[in-house]
């Protein structure tokens, strides 16, 4: 009888526990439908797919073997569901996204009730909301990224170590192929028996056999072990490890509560070191990892999510075991009671960021939709682009060489890279070689800012004369909005390139435009403009423009007008010299004179004038083979 009733009450937990479950599946679906999110990053991996479909080879360009991608399995996957099934890329990445962090519920679903036991439910539902107000873990699930199916295997490689080790390292293996730092989920299932003298050889030769393969190919189709964007992304020293701090700071400031998630987890490592030892490893290996590799380039606290899993689950078991040390009840309430304290904290901290990065993620892709769309169009298929946002872009312009000027699909720059003093910038993408890059001639060159050279390989580029000389500013127009290229008007000739050293004359520059448009200070961006111009000792149209658009918004048309001259008798074909000549004309009711500087613009900028371009579905599923 006994017996009987203790059945029926676990059952009854479990039915309770698998219904939190099912409830956090529908909060999870319906906050990935609310960020709706999807990150430009992902469409270098479809390029590579597609290049790989169409008889290329596992490349992004034609011909350049370079590793240019962090997500082996990933790609090898939408290869398949495409070759196969006949799914979009970005279909199928945002299923299996979100089907991963599905997974990782379920995961948590798993071990929570196995530890938790009798008193599940509270606690169980107080994992589930740590994990789900984290919510950096929903952003990337959808994003099309790799980055939930990474999290999944890390998750479940820790989890099965406990239940099943036989077959552990053959899932470190796998979340190896999905992200490199799978390596770290190895290192610690291996470190975790070697500390309790358990199995190790066994362990090491499954990684090892599984592992073997994939390297001989790296080697004999890229030549190296590691990827291109190790290269391109990481280093050794004291700036990276720096930009780590600010980049774990940044996590355990925002989604992490000033410390509240991490706080409990090490308070109660000592008694909770033996039970959850793989956890903890894992904690310090991976956290160690982002610090020595500078953080991540991606908004979002991308590099946190394949953690957040296990500190989600730490955080509650932390702070269970603290209350019942110090015998504190009822446990559970107050357990649910801090979680949804710290959880509420938490998303008022971050929504409106991760709302934000997801708007300008689609903006981004948007833009970069456009911009391939309109080349294609007016210019054909012969030309090349250098652009530092080589998704959307590269995806639209496949067969295209598209050059990354960070250096993540070009094995140079990546690994020949200049480094010039003095230049400014927020950037964490410090690589770059602009003497390379103007060796390549390409006929276009997409800055990330459009005319405002922001990212440091921009403004590196800006420094030299044969840039400043032979690209010229033009643009194509959507809903009111220029989006600005700069465009290939004759050969550069290296041997007469001279490289201006002193890097103010660019960073003014970029205050200046700043000051301009985005805080619509035409005073002091004429002052800015005005010590570039003395720093550089050259009449570069750019800053003379600068200067004559700064006296329009000063409504000093005749200003306005000199310098805008001088920049035409730089560059006859120069277009916003023409743009503040008819400004100045038509201010004066001069529309004669109005009407030539606008012939001039058709007959050399023709695209600024084309505003066809009406898109009918989501950009996002785009067919690059359409125009």
């Amino acid at each position: 009888m006994l017996v009987a009733k203790q059945s029926k009450n676990n059952l009854s937990i479990f039915v309770l526990n698998f219904s939190i479950f099912l409830l956090g599946l529908v909060v999870f679906m319906i906050l990935s439908l609310n960020f709706d999110v999807t990150q430009d990053d992902a469409y270098i991996s479809f390029r590579y797919a597609e290049n790989y479909l169409s008889g290329k080879g596992l490349v992004y360009n034609y011909g350049e073997k370079v590793e240019g991608y962090t997500n082996f399995l990933w790609i090898i996957i939408l290869i398949i569901s495409k070759a196969i099934f006949g799914i979009d890329y970005l279909v199928a990445s945002r299923f299996l996204g979100i089907l991963c962090g599905e997974l990782v519920l379920f995961l948590i679903f798993l071990i929570s009730i196995e530890y938790f036991n009798k008193n599940s439910p509270l606690l169980y539902l107080s994992t589930l909301i740590v994990l789900l107000s984290n919510l950096s873990f929903i952003y990337w699930s959808g994003s099309s990224m790799e980055t939930s199916a990474f999290a999944c295997t890390v998750l479940l490689a820790i989890f099965m170590e406990k239940r099943m080790p036989m077959v552990s390292p053959a899932i470190a293996a796998v979340s190896t192929l999905i992200r490199p730092e799978g390596f770290l989920v190895f290192i610690s299932i291996l470190v975790y028996r070697l500390i309790f003298k358990k199995e190790t050889v066994f362990c090491i030769l499954m990684y090892s056999i599984l592992m073997l393969p994939f390297a001989a190919f790296k080697w004999f189709y890229f030549g190296s072990l590691f990827p291109n964007t190790y290269f391109a992304k990481s280093g050794i020293g004291f700036e990276y490890c720096k930009s780590g701090f600010e980049y774990v700071w940044s996590y355990i400031k925002g989604p992490g509560v000033y410390g509240a998630i991490i706080l409990p987890v090490l308070v109660t490592v000592r008694k909770l070191w033996k039970l959850h030892c793989p956890l903890y490893l894992y904690i310090i290996f991976y956290m160690v990892y982002i610090i020595v590799a500078g953080g991540d380039v991606l908004k979002a606290y991308r590099f946190f999510v394949p953690m957040v899993p296990v500190l989600s689950y730490m955080f509650v078991v932390s702070i269970t075991e603290l209350l019942r040390g110090l015998r504190i009840k009822p446990v559970n309430a107050i357990v649910l009671l801090c979680t949804l304290t710290y959880s509420m904290i938490s998303c008022l901290q971050t929504y409106d960021y991760l709302r934000v990065s997801a708007k300008n993620e689609l903006g981004l892709i948007k833009s970069m939709h456009f911009i391939g769309y309109m080349l294609k169009k007016h210019i054909g298929n012969d030309f090349s682009v250098a652009t530092s946002t080589i998704g959307m872009l590269g995806y639209q312009l496949i067969g295209h060489r598209v050059i990354d000027v960070l250096g993540l699909t070009d094995a140079y720059i990546a690994k020949n890279p200049e480094k010039i003093e003095g230049i400014e910038s927020s950037w964490k993408e410090r690589r770059y070689n602009s003497y390379y890059l103007l060796k390549q001639q390409p006929d276009f060159i997409v800055f990330s800012t459009g005319y405002k050279p922001s990212a440091p390989a921009e403004r590196a580029l800006m420094m030299h004369s044969e840039f400043r000389r032979k690209y010229a500013p033009t643009g194509f127009v959507y809903r009111n909005v220029t989006y600005v290229i700069w465009k290939k008007v004759a050969n550069v000739d290296l041997s007469k390139d001279v490289i201006y050293h002193d890097p103010q004359f660019v960073n003014k520059i970029v205050d200046a435009l700043n000051n301009l448009y985005l805080a619509n200070s035409p005073n002091r961006a004429l002052m800015d403009f005005r010590e570039s111009y003395a720093r550089l000792g050259e009449d570069y149209p750019l800053i003379l423009v600068g200067i004559s658009s700064c006296f329009l918004a000063m409504n000093l048309i005749d200003s306005a007008a000199i310098y805008a001259r001088k920049a035409l008798q730089i560059d006859s074909t120069y277009w916003l010299g023409h743009v503040n000549m008819m400004t100045r004309a038509l201010s004066i009711g001069d529309t004669i004179t109005a009407r030539l500087h606008l012939e001039v613009l058709k007959r050399h900028h023709p695209w600024l004038f084309d505003f066809s371009y009406q898109p009918t579905h989501d950009v996002r599923f785009t067919n690059p083979h359409e125009l």
